[in-house]
């Protein structure tokens, strides 16, 4: 499995972890541990929104991130990235928002600047995971 953190560069630090599982059964039994409740025989990608907590060598609790995405690399291309990441990134936003995700209906001033943030949250987390997958060589061309 491969394991990153991602961010929005937004200054609260609030991060999301993505696992990349090497295959679609790997991933399977991942989601089926994470929740077992639920259904995951048709996704290839899922966005938890509920924290991780990172534990240092020392034990103590590092600085938990607020969602992880799985996925795995037998399916995983820009659509898939760019979905997951605006799950996410709607997740960082409703945290900054306390709750809510009102993105306006008009386009007045404000609005647009809220529709702007979320947007530039949307192409860092995508750039991000982009980035790292052609580092880790699971994607053999470099996205933008």
């Amino acid at each position: 499995m491969i394991r990153f953190l991602i961010d929005d560069a937004h200054e609260d630090g609030r991060r999301y972890e993505v696992r990349v599982y090497p295959n679609r059964r790997a991933y399977l039994a991942a989601c089926r541990r994470r929740r077992p409740s639920e259904q995951h025989r048709s996704s290839h990608a899922t966005c938890f929104h509920e924290q991780v907590i990172h534990l240092g060598r020392d034990g103590e609790r590092e600085d938990p991130v607020v969602g992880v995405i799985y996925a795995h690399q037998e399916m995983l291309d820009g659509e898939i990235v760019s979905h997951e990441c605006t799950h996410a990134a709607l997740d960082l936003y409703r945290h900054r928002q306390r709750g809510a995700a009102n993105l306006g209906r008009n386009k007045t001033d404000l609005e647009v600047k809220r529709e702007e943030k979320f947007a530039l949250s949307v192409g860092r987390l995508s750039q991000q995971i982009a980035d790292a997958l052609w580092e880790r060589k699971v994607w053999t061309r470099k996205v933008a």
